[in-house]
């Protein structure tokens, strides 16, 4: 599936990555289960992995040939420089798929 109205977005140490809108049932999946698996519970970073890996698939990585899908962990830990650049991808796809004001 190729990536649904992509934008561009720079974050602060890995580069370019194009984000994308999620399907509509992804989109709603993404939606209901994000903020509940960040909610701090002992022993369930699985989940909120999970859910993260799924958002991050409809990202991707810009390079001067291509783009590289981030569907993979050992690809998001190749291309995403840093843990606060993730969450900071994390926040910006939130942000353009979801016009909710607990964002801002």
């Amino acid at each position: 599936m190729e990536l649904l109205e992509p934008i561009e977005f720079a974050t602060q140490k890995s580069g370019v990555f194009i984000l994308s809108k999620f399907p509509a049932t992804v989109g709603r999946k993404i939606m209901l289960r994000y903020p509940v698996s960040n909610v701090p519970k002992l022993m369930d970073y699985i989940n909120s992995e999970e859910i993260m890996l799924e958002l991050m698939s409809f990202c991707a990585k810009k390079l001067p040939d291509r783009t590289i899908r981030m569907d993979n962990k050992i690809l998001i830990d190749q291309h995403v420089k840093s843990w606060s650049d993730l969450v900071t991808l994390e926040y910006q796809m939130l942000k353009y798929n979801f016009d909710i004001d607990f964002l801002e």
